[in-house]
């Protein structure tokens, strides 16, 4: 094996490590991020929930809370909830969450009681725009760090060649002259 092959592969398997661990540190914070914004949008959700929800429990209007839950969720159509004391549904969302790109929450909420029992608050978002997001940003990721191994290794590979030109010359001259004195 030559040394202008050993030192290209070696560089290509520096360059592609390094890579991959900046693209793995990426994806890694890029993920971490999404997970503190879906973790924001629940506690806004539920927020705005329990205010409703202590707005028309003491006492308890069914309709009242009904109504003003739809009007919240008719603007959030990437969020679901019901609401449950004991057996009984109080509401439960029009969305109807399913499949894997829904995030579920239950939550007791021990400070609302209706009729003497703690509200059950079951919170659903919607994360798949998200997960797509990440999906594309880590194949994208991949292409980079691969491409990036490739033009950053070619590179030096053409000007290790070049400089051992030089060197193959002066091993040609002392074959040649070792060659010339036998």
């Amino acid at each position: 094996m030559s040394i202008q092959s050993t030192l290209s592969r070696w560089l290509a398997v520096q360059t592609l490590v390094g890579l991959s661990l900046v693209c793995a540190a990426v994806y890694g914070a890029t993920r971490w991020s999404f997970h503190l914004k879906q973790e924001e949008e629940f506690q806004r959700h539920v927020g705005s929930v329990r205010h409703v929800v202590l707005e028309t429990t003491q006492p308890l209007n069914a309709a009242a809370l009904r109504h003003k839950l739809d009007d919240y969720f008719v603007s959030h159509a990437d969020a679901a909830v019901s609401l449950r004391s004991g057996a009984q549904d109080l509401y439960v969302s029009g969305m109807r969450p399913q499949g894997p790109r829904w995030q579920t929450r239950t939550l007791l909420l021990p400070d609302v009681l209706v009729e003497g029992r703690p509200l059950q608050l079951r919170m659903s978002i919607d994360v798949g725009s998200d997960e797509a997001l990440l999906a594309r940003l880590a194949w994208t990721l991949v292409g980079a760090a691969a491409l990036g191994t490739v033009l950053v290794s070619a590179t030096p590979s053409w000007l290790v060649r070049g400089g051992l030109r030089s060197v193959r010359k002066l091993a040609a001259e002392k074959a040649a002259g070792r060659a010339g004195a036998l």
